[in-house]
């Protein structure tokens, strides 16, 4: 996708506050490593010349991850969403709001797919299995076939093999076609060698319900595709206005362009 195709939505920008939402993996950061300098500057100064924007995140992953990638932006955050907003902190770090995927799923149910995912994995047949195929965590229980213990050199390896085998599209599939209408779950593609499954409704739309008082949402993601954990919420049309990025680079891009975009707008 070029630098001009930013628009997912037909959502028009008003006048007013304006909140910048982020993903974290391939937006932000690259995949699993901390915001660069460059990037916190360039944030910095977002916020510092424009006094009607605030900036947030939302992301998939736990909140040790995301504190050790974007921890150092925190101070400037409005929130921090961990766990697509069903784990939420302030920009000090402490917990702003909280749920757990245990009080929504009974621990029969829970065994039932967790069962089905090591059996699946352990059928298939691929390049590389390390360990910590399952993680749960508060919200949501991530399904990895290679195993997040992987380094990156395995990383690059499975992503390699899964653009030619679409091990994660099948992989989800079968748990959309066994649970989804079961259990009322979803199941979305986050980052590079995994996917999350949580119950219905806890998306990252989740976190929308923290910034009800702006006037434009305009969330940022590199996922934003049918199945990709940013798809809900880069198509929210009638909340948010999403804009796809390719890399932390091309999302500097995008942000320029919505900057210059709102001037317009506030100056009609």
């Amino acid at each position: 996708m070029s630098s001009k195709e930013i628009k997912l939505t037909n959502k028009e920008l008003k006048k007013g506050k304006t909140l910048l939402l982020f993903d974290i993996d391939g937006t932000l950061t690259q995949p699993r490593e901390e915001i660069s300098k460059d990037m916190i500057e360039f944030l910095s100064n977002i916020k510092k010349n424009n006094p009607n924007i605030e900036l947030a995140s939302v992301g998939g992953a736990e909140f040790l991850q995301a504190k050790y990638q974007i921890g150092k932006l925190a101070p400037i955050l409005k929130l921090m969403c961990t766990e697509n907003g069903v784990t939420t902190y302030d920009s000090n770090l402490n917990l702003y709001h909280s749920k757990n995927i245990k009080d929504y799923l009974t621990e029969e149910q829970i065994q039932e797919m967790i069962n089905f995912g090591l059996n699946y994995i352990a059928d298939l047949n691929i390049p590389i299995k390390r360990g910590s195929f399952i993680q749960f965590r508060a919200s949501t229980i991530n399904f990895s076939p290679i195993g997040r213990d992987c380094n990156h050199e395995d990383r690059d390896k499975f992503v390699a093999f899964n653009k030619k085998n679409h091990v994660l599209e099948k992989f989800k599939e079968e748990f959309d076609k066994r649970f989804e209408k079961k259990y009322n779950v979803s199941v979305v593609i986050g980052g590079q060698i995994s996917f999350d499954l949580f119950p219905t409704g806890w998306d990252k739309r989740y976190c929308l319900r923290f910034f009800k008082d702006f006037d434009n949402i305009i969330f940022f993601g590199d996922k934003t595709i049918p199945g990709g954990n940013d798809y809900q919420i880069a198509t929210c049309d009638d909340i948010t206005k999403g804009i796809h990025v390719n890399s932390p680079d091309d999302t500097k891009v995008k942000v320029n362009e919505i900057i210059k975009e709102l001037k317009e707008v506030n100056e009609k």
